[in-house]
């Protein structure tokens, strides 16, 4: 298994660990990092950003093929099979405050989504089952917000071997990258409600964090079903009419206060994207991932928060049966949300 975090200088060629640089740092702790930490095989692990890069670049018409490839994450890179972090000092202390151990009066549910946050071992698929029409948010999130997120660390927890090279040097060359959108949330009325419930508006976030990403607008529209409120649509900008069809597979949550007497959410969505671009014959592209959030209020304005994006083989992948039904690489970010006031926000 692999791990690498924020602290490493970024060079021409993306490189997967500390000695694949000579000379560059002879000690890391002149670079202002801790010393590497060797982990046993269960070590632990926003795909979103690889899935971005793999759906603008087919906007741009490269080889579909190549393309699932990076997506699906097929097989590539010789295992290290060794966990060596590299952390800022500053990002360690802060990543550490956000993924201090549950405790025993913490809900089953909670630990349990909170271990899929935090392990460094692969965590496994969830399957399809029967949820709620919609992950509903706390109160608290209702309005608009500025996110500041950071990715700092990248896992392989199975082994380069079953990583695929382009998706994990992108990965890897992302740490320590920030970017900056908007997220919304809005409250619905839904029949025999008292009260009403908050939602995320999907729409809004979709276009605004996959422009953000992809570091330029490549979305024209997203729309989702009214019939089927679980499958969104995103069409692409350009001439080829490339869009993407986003299934949401399994979805849980829970909220809490915590221990230190602090609001906290946490929420897990499964996915299954099928990307397609209809001026190529080549096929569909799919991708199966899960993204895993959790949020604390730190006061009325401000939200803290961790972010994981675990990606998982495909079943026509010729890896698919070694990785087990688990993650075969996981990306973790930090998140600070800032509540902007009524106007502020993006048209």
């Amino acid at each position: 298994m692999r791990t690498r975090t924020n602290g490493m200088k970024r060079s021409a060629a993306p490189c997967f660990s500390w000695t694949a640089v000579p000379g560059r740092l002879q000690d890391p702790q002149q670079a202002g990092l801790a010393r590497p930490r060797v982990c046993s095989s269960r070590c632990r692990g926003a795909v979103f950003r690889l899935a971005l890069k793999c759906e603008d670049e087919a906007c741009q018409g490269p080889d579909p093929r190549d393309l699932s490839r990076r997506a699906l994450v097929k097989a590539a890179l010789a295992s290290a099979g060794l966990c060596n972090v590299y952390f800022l000092r500053s990002d360690r202390a802060a990543a550490e405050g956000l993924t201090s151990t549950t405790t025993p009066a913490l809900s089953k549910k909670y630990q349990q989504l909170r271990r899929r946050l935090d392990d460094e071992a692969a965590i496994k698929q969830a399957g399809v089952a029967p949820f709620a029409e919609e992950q509903y948010f706390p109160a608290w999130m209702n309005g608009e917000w500025n996110v500041h997120s950071t990715i700092w660390r990248v896992l392989t927890p199975q082994g380069d071997q079953l990583a695929n090279a382009d998706a994990a040097r992108v990965a890897f060359a992302d740490i320590g990258r920030t970017v900056d959108y908007s997220l919304r949330f809005k409250p619905v009325q839904r029949e025999g409600d008292a009260q009403p419930r908050y939602v995320p508006d999907r729409v809004f976030n979709t276009i605004s964090s996959t422009n953000a990403f992809a570091g330029r607008p490549v979305i024209a529209s997203v729309s989702i079903e009214n019939s089927r409120p679980k499958r969104l649509i995103a069409l692409y900008r350009g001439a080829t009419g490339a869009r993407s069809l986003q299934f949401v597979n399994n979805r849980s949550a829970e909220i809490i206060t915590n221990p230190d007497g602090k609001p906290e959410f946490i929420c897990s969505e499964s996915y299954r994207q099928v990307f397609y671009n209809p001026s190529s014959d080549r096929g569909p592209v799919t991708t199966d991932y899960e993204i895993i959030q959790r949020f604390v209020q730190v006061n009325e304005k401000r939200l803290e928060g961790t972010l994981r994006v675990a990606v998982y083989l495909q079943p026509l992948d010729q890896k698919y049966f070694d990785a087990g039904n688990k993650a075969v690489l996981m990306t973790d970010s930090t998140i600070v949300l800032d509540k902007l006031q009524p106007g502020e926000g993006s048209v």
